[in-house]
């Protein structure tokens, strides 16, 4: 009985540290060994630049990279929406942008709770408020890459975090255990035989890669930048149709309270905070005017300018590209503005 036990037990427990290793050691997506982000993290601070797969796991190696940086003057907090906001929009000032692709309002509470850890805040900050934020649909949790910093920072402001610490903690190890001993991901690992693509420290810009800059910006392949305007229409529509973060009608009052008390703590730290609200292409801002089921992304915009004009906190932008002077040549797809664009949206503000 004995025998027969220990043999179900290694046919059962074998397969499984095979996948692990297989996973672990190989990990084609950056997603479980993360001995890569230290060596990146001193490039960076460096001064150079970094191609490759930037998006994957960009909360661990930005969480890494801010705990070592001076605070710099002026700090943008978002999503990819702002990823490619540079320093270049605001000369002679210190700058780092840890927007991180499908950022949150945790995800900016995380990133709090590292600048909150050095004692000194900075003079600006940019707060990118999503509209999708503010909705029951949007429901990414990369954030729990963040969870103890998460912790510290709503303690601190006194604001309702996502989860208890325990219960943050306990998914974030559930996450890594399903990653771990994921059948699909042995199978795509064993497929590319190696990382998806190599990481690339370089003192120069390639114009076919995408690439994170000493600011924590992102650069875009040309390819993207200069998409033309009838491919980000087709982009915009696309993106209309498959993307379910903006279907919601009314308001989640806990995110949008979540929003209220980080700016609270941030007026009380004496910081100057822009919330900016992104627009979003003609062809998409269209359809969701037209279509049913879409009004909350215009409630959203609407709690987002009371609560930033309580703190007496400027609002920039809009989710209307008329409002802003914005065609469909200045997005590369439904969502995201191109790098010049964005940097002359910014620019025409006084700093």
């Amino acid at each position: 009985m004995k025998k027969s036990l220990f043999k179900i037990g290694l046919i059962i427990v074998f397969p499984l540290i095979l996948i692990g290793m297989i996973n672990y050691g190989i990990d084609p997506d950056y997603q479980l060994n993360r001995s890569y982000i230290k060596p990146l993290v001193s490039a960076l601070l460096e001064g150079k630049n970094i191609a490759g797969p930037v998006n994957l796991n960009s909360r661990v190696l930005k969480k890494e990279w801010l705990a070592e940086m001076e605070v710099p003057e002026v700090l943008v907090l978002g999503s990819s929406r702002t990823l490619n906001l540079s320093h270049e929009v605001f000369p002679g000032k210190t700058f780092y942008n840890a927007s991180v692709t499908s950022g949150s309002v945790d995800d900016m509470a995380g990133f709090l709770g590292i600048i909150l850890d050095k004692g000194k805040f900075p003079e600006e900050i940019i707060v990118c408020a999503d509209q999708w934020l503010f909705g029951d649909r949007f429901n990414d949790r990369s954030w729990l890459g963040l969870r103890n910093e998460i912790h510290r920072f709503c303690e601190a402001a006194g604001m309702k975090g996502p989860a208890s610490p325990w219960q943050m903690k306990n998914d974030y190890l559930k996450d890594r255990v399903v990653k771990i001993f994921s059948g699909r991901y042995t199978l795509r690992a064993m497929r590319l035989r190696g990382k998806s693509e190599p990481f690339v420290v370089s003192d120069s810009l390639a114009a076919g890669k995408m690439m994170i800059l000493p600011d924590g910006a992102r650069k875009l392949p040309a390819k993207i930048e200069n998409t033309p305007l009838h491919e980000s229409e087709e982009l915009a529509l696309q993106y209309c149709y498959g993307s379910a973060d903006e279907n919601f009608s009314d308001l989640q009052p806990e995110k949008i309270q979540q929003l209220s008390d980080m700016l609270h703590f941030l007026k009380q730290r004496g910081c100057r905070v822009s919330v900016f609200v992104p627009p979003y292409h003609p062809k998409a801002f269209d359809y969701y005017q037209k279509s049913p089921g879409y009004e909350g992304i215009f409630k959203a915009e609407e709690a987002v300018a009371e609560v930033a004009a309580q703190y007496q906190f400027r609002v920039i932008g809009s989710s209307d590209p008329n409002q802003l002077a914005l065609s469909g040549g200045d997005f590369y797809d439904g969502v995201h503005l191109k790098k010049e664009a964005i940097s002359r949206l910014f620019k025409s503000k006084s700093w």
